[in-house]
Order: structure tokens, then C-alpha cells, then sequence
């Protein structure tokens, strides 16, 4: 009976462990299109198998792009090349604070226009209103902003995201770069149903075949 205790224990600790796994990517200030910026992508994987909780922050303090450039205007991450979104639990804050409305779009961020052309895995979030994430330039003013969202579907999601930020849409200045989520910071969503499997086979061969007393 201990034994049988300690298998179910074991694999169900490897379980949680492997659900509450986190994978991250970091980039910038000197990206070849970062203006400054330092942008961070941080990935968790939910329960259900393809469902991920991905929070997207830039802090915008030290940017070098001109004072022209006030707000970021849309932001957007692709983590896998061709998936169905769902998104829930949306989010737009400052230090904690929620700000802005933003409205979420299976596209992608153009220059000029925010978020619009074909998806192809891409998840966007554009400003509608409210209060808008400012840019600072080179030490002025801006702050730390912070989007949150789930997304659900995604098929093989790539060691390697793609993210981007786009800067006063009708001026058009676009971030667009990649970060690594991959293995080496984090386990696939279906580990744990795979190592559930694997504790279950192992309570089976040492219990299901003894006959009882």
C-alpha cells in the first residue's frame, strides 16, 4: 500500500509542476528594431492542452524614437503558425493598474494600420479608448505596460514567438521581432497528460494484475 501511495504521489507532483510551467523571452534595449524599448514575453501553459496564458510587457522609459511617437497603438504575439484563438481573461495594465480598452482581432500588426492582414497564428490587440500606453523618450516619461490574455488552440507551439508593437498607427513605426518560449525555459502543454498517463500505466502493472485475497 505505501508503495502504491509513493507512485500516485510521484506522478501526480510531476503533474503540477509540469501545468504551472513557465516558459519566457526577453529582448531589447538594442534589438534591431526594439527603439530603446524592452519587450518580454511570458507563456504558461493551462490545462487544457493547447490553451496557453501569455502575458506581453514593454517598458517604454528609455526609447529612442522620436517625440512624435506618444502611444503604442496595437500590440501582437504569434506563438503558433496556424491555430484557432480563444481569447478570455483580457487585461491592459499599468503597474498593476488596469488602463485603456483594447479590442483583440485574429490579425496581424500592420505599419500603418494597427491590427489588420491575414492571422496565420497572429493574436492582436489594438487601442479602442480610455487611457493610452504612453512612450517615453530617452529617460522621459513612458512606464511598464502589461497585456494579458488567453489564447486556446494552438497547434505546436513554435520554440521561437513572434511578437510586435506598433507605434502611432496612422504615423507607423513597428517593433517586430522573436523571443524564444522554448523547452529550454519551460515543458510542452502536453507533458503532464503524458506523465499522467505514465504514473497510471505504472499504479496499473504494479496493482491492476494482482488478484484479490
Amino acid at each position: 500500500m505505501r508503495m502504491f501511495l509513493r507512485t500516485v504521489l510521484f506522478a501526480s507532483l510531476l503533474t503540477l509542476l509540469c501545468g504551472a510551467s513557465l516558459t519566457a523571452g526577453t529582448i531589447g534595449p538594442t534589438c534591431g528594431s526594439c527603439f530603446g524599448g524592452i519587450y518580454s514575453l511570458n507563456v504558461t501553459a493551462l490545462n487544457a492542452v493547447g490553451s496557453y496564458h501569455v502575458v506581453y510587457r514593454i517598458d517604454t522609459r528609455n526609447m529612442n524614437l522620436t517625440p512624435d511617437y506618444t502611444y503604442v497603438g496595437s500590440i501582437a504575439v504569434k506563438l503558433a503558425s496556424d491555430s484557432t484563438y480563444v481569447l478570455a481573461n483580457s487585461a491592459v495594465t499599468v503597474n498593476g493598474t488596469p488602463l485603456g480598452t483594447y479590442a483583440y482581432s485574429l490579425n496581424t500588426n500592420d505599419t500603418s494600420r494597427g491590427c489588420t492582414g491575414g492571422g496565420s497564428g497572429w493574436t492582436c490587440l489594438a487601442y479602442v479608448s480610455g487611457a493610452q500606453m504612453a512612450v517615453g523618450h530617452l529617460g522621459v516619461g513612458g512606464g511598464i505596460y502589461t497585456w494579458s490574455f488567453d489564447v486556446g488552440g494552438v497547434s505546436g507551439m513554435l520554440n521561437t514567438a513572434s511578437i510586435s508593437a506598433n507605434f502611432d498607427p496612422p504615423t507607423g513605426k513597428l517593433m517586430s521581432e522573436q523571443v524564444a518560449v522554448g523547452a529550454a525555459e519551460g515543458v510542452p502543454a502536453e507533458l503532464p497528460i503524458v506523465l499522467s498517463g505514465i504514473g497510471a500505466f505504472l499504479v496499473w502493472r504494479r496493482y491492476g494484475s494482482e488478484t484479490p485475497a
